[in-house]
């Protein structure tokens, strides 16, 4: 087991009494070891966590592409970029339709959807999913929803 999953895990809240009970596959003091190395050397293990998960973003959506030759603003080279996406995309949340209060690019290569929480969302973890002209993303990610009902 990687010092990164580990480290995940930790991340998400998880202690390492539950790391060891969950997942079952070390000992406690291997958990320790591994989340004191993390320690040592969070900024580097950090930043090799954000670019996985970038590269695995956009390695499973097409949708960054086509957000790119839409922008008739962008400027190519420019270290300052913005604007609204000409077409917004269609966003679920826990399978429910959610307004899309705002979609676009807020500076260069990251694009940020500000969107409304459906009242009909379920309490707990919902899924959220986006449709671009067609282009279809996986789940993005996940959000916790608490007293939508």
């Amino acid at each position: 087991m990687s010092v990164r999953r580990i480290a995940g895990w930790h991340n998400t809240g998880l202690i390492p009494e539950e790391i060891v009970r969950k997942f079952g596959h070390f000992s406690l003091a291997q958990v320790h070891a591994a989340l004191a190395y993390y320690h040592a050397n969070q900024v580097e293990i950090d930043a090799d966590f954000e670019a996985e998960s970038r590269r695995r973003w956009l390695s499973n959506n097409r949708i960054a592409t086509d957000f790119i030759v839409r922008l008739a603003y962008v400027v190519a080279g420019s270290s300052t970029q913005s604007g609204t996406l000409l077409v917004s995309p269609t966003v679920q949340i826990g399978g429910q339709a959610a307004q899309v209060a705002f979609a676009g690019l807020i500076s260069p290569g990251l694009y940020q959807f500000n969107v409304i929480v459906p009242p009909a969302a379920t309490d707990g973890d919902n899924a959220v999913t986006a449709v671009y002209e067609g282009a279809s993303i996986s789940t993005v990610g996940f959000i916790p929803v608490q007293g939508s009902n």
